[in-house]
């Protein structure tokens, strides 16, 4: 299986505009970086290398209201255009509001990241940075897991805290997992919310196996 996209272009007039429609019904694949505009291919882009975002229009529809899309301008180092989740808008046809490309030596090519969870990834605070939610350095209580939505993915949890019931789904999740697996004879698990403003070393953390 695969994402199903398209990138179809509305219009392409020279001196004028760029005009493009992208698609994307996502299977959990997801894309990374893949160029969807190629600027040599683009009348009105490869005319002038500093051609500017100034309308678009979007909709995101996932199961997951953290799921977003980047767009990125491509170059020597990438830069992000525009993050966007959900549904909207965006009209930037006043000077200084369109958006500019700054990327380090920039090809005029456009890129696109679909942006959330991979089956197996860790959640942690540095890959919720990484992927632009919502942390930054002074979070120093660290994440906190609650029991918001259904979890499709198996995913590796470093964190500080978890509420009541999303600990309860993730005992139950491991119950389904290990219920009529012959080869498991015992298990147990213990999770406590940490408290306080330091935060925690999961480097120093011990976790205890029983078989």
């Amino acid at each position: 299986m695969a994402d199903l996209v398209t990138t179809q272009t509305i219009a392409d007039t020279s001196g004028v505009k760029f005009v493009t429609k992208m698609t994307n019904f996502s299977d959990g694949t997801g894309e990374t970086q893949v160029k969807k505009i190629d600027a040599s291919e683009v009348t009105f882009m490869s005319e002038d290398g500093n051609r500017k975002i100034a309308k678009i229009w979007y909709s995101i529809n996932t199961a997951n209201n953290k799921s977003a899309v980047e767009l990125i301008w491509d170059g020597a180092t990438n830069a992000t255009a525009m993050l966007l989740s959900g549904n909207g808008y965006f009209d930037l046809r006043t000077a200084g509001n369109e958006i500019i490309n700054n990327a380090t030596t920039p090809t005029g090519d456009i890129l696109l990241s679909t942006r959330n969870f991979a089956d197996g990834e860790t959640v942690s605070i540095e890959t919720l940075q990484a992927k632009g939610y919502g942390t930054n350095a002074s979070n120093k209580a660290g994440v906190k897991v609650l029991a918001y939505g259904e979890l499709s993915k198996k995913l590796t949890l470093q964190v500080a805290a978890i509420s009541k019931s999303a600990q309860a789904k993730v005992e139950a999740a491991i119950d389904n997992i290990v219920t009529g697996n012959k080869r498991v004879v015992h298990y147990q698990m213990d999770m406590k919310e940490r408290r306080g403003q330091d935060s925690p070393d999961i480097k120093n953390m011990k976790f205890r196996s029983n078989h």
